[in-house]
């Protein structure tokens, strides 16, 4: 059993890097030789602007529309229509999977308004980091759900403040040290 902090959250208002803090985070576990599982939520632009968001399973590959701006009825978040279809068949299944499998480390980008539109994302979400899988991911900076609450004020869970001034080097440094407490925890 992990004793102490297991789970890395990067929190943040949008727009500060949060998502690409967490994919050099996914890199440099990668090249470590971690096995990882979990979700990513890129962004999809049109002409510059952003459409929306992907949600992918980063062990399959398989992807769908998270939430789209050409996306009608509920839930809407800002004004991104939010796809639950894709949202609970790719997203959910995929964290399903990351209970079960090998995986050392699961990715969860990102515990927010949209993923949290779907139950069954927030049950799985929290049978993850009450399991003892390592979990690193991106939390929404608003305590606007339960769930981010209670994330925030876990004992087994670290968060990261990130802002657009934090320079080159902060960031790199808060990377370190995920990738380092991560590496470190694994080797127990």
């Amino acid at each position: 059993m992990v004793i102490g902090v297991k789970n890395h959250m990067v929190t943040g208002p949008p727009g500060s890097g949060k998502s690409t803090l967490l994919f050099e985070i996914v890199e440099r576990l990668e090249e470590n030789g971690i096995k990882l599982a979990g979700v990513t939520s890129p962004e999809i632009k049109r002409n510059e602007d952003r459409w929306g968001f992907h949600i992918k399973d980063i062990k399959t590959g398989k992807k769908g529309i998270l939430a789209s701006i050409e996306l009608d009825g509920s839930p809407r978040v800002s004004r991104y229509g939010v796809s639950l279809e894709d949202l609970n068949k790719i997203g959910v299944e995929a964290l399903r999977n990351a209970l079960e499998d090998e995986s050392e480390v699961v990715v969860i980008d990102e515990i927010g308004k949209m993923e949290l539109a779907s139950r069954a994302f927030a049950d799985v979400t929290k049978e993850l980091l009450d399991s003892n899988k390592v979990i690193v991911g991106v939390v929404y900076y608003k305590p606007v759900h339960p769930l981010i609450r209670e994330i925030k004020s876990r004992g087994d869970t670290k968060v990261y403040w990130v802002t657009q001034k934090k320079t080159k080097q902060e960031r790199q440094e808060i990377r370190e040290e995920i990738v380092e407490s991560i590496l470190a925890i694994l080797r127990d």
